[in-house]
């Protein structure tokens, strides 16, 4: 999710360059929930190749600015962190479907990105194949005591059991 700079989420889109599922090579639907990513703010480790190759990215010695999935991830880390320090019995696929359960999905039928250096615009429409479960809402996540039983995996296929799953990574 692009936060567009604000602590506020009402104004928050998709990142024009997220991925989307389900694709030909997998057919799973894709992503399972969505997090900002857009521009995030982290450390930055002294000497780190990155730095210098993209240097317009450092906000300070110590910290550097990135978008992606590199930056969201750690976002929904950081959600299951406080859930597990919360609740230590959890499971990974209980907190995984709290995290689905809880998300947000109030989102706009779509949202217009216009590309910085092409000036071309990209229409992203906000359905289950681009936002999944929805937005991570982590105050949400741990207000929830609902402890979900089964699995959650990221799979559209019924038939394929957890054990054939963990074969495939």
């Amino acid at each position: 999710m692009n936060t567009r700079g604000t602590t506020d989420r009402s104004n928050d889109v998709m990142a024009s360059y997220s991925s989307k599922g389900p694709t030909t090579f997998d057919h799973f639907a894709k992503p399972d929930i969505v997090a900002p990513g857009n521009k995030i703010v982290s450390t930055l480790p002294a000497g780190l190749t990155l730095s210098n190759e993209f240097p317009q990215n450092q906000v300070s010695p110590d910290f550097f600015s990135l978008s992606g999935t590199s930056m969201a991830t750690p976002v929904a880390s950081g959600a299951a962190a406080l859930m597990l320090q919360q609740n230590p019995a959890l499971t990974p696929d209980q907190i995984k479907a709290r995290l689905m359960r809880t998300a947000t999905k109030k989102f706009p039928q779509f949202s217009v990105a216009v590309d910085p250096d092409t000036n071309i615009p990209y229409t992203t429409y906000n359905d289950i194949f681009t936002v999944g479960a929805g937005y991570l809402d982590i105050r949400a996540a741990m207000n929830d005591t609902v402890v979900s039983s089964g699995y959650a995996l990221s799979n559209s296929n019924p038939g394929l059991e957890r054990s054939d799953f963990a074969d495939r990574r």
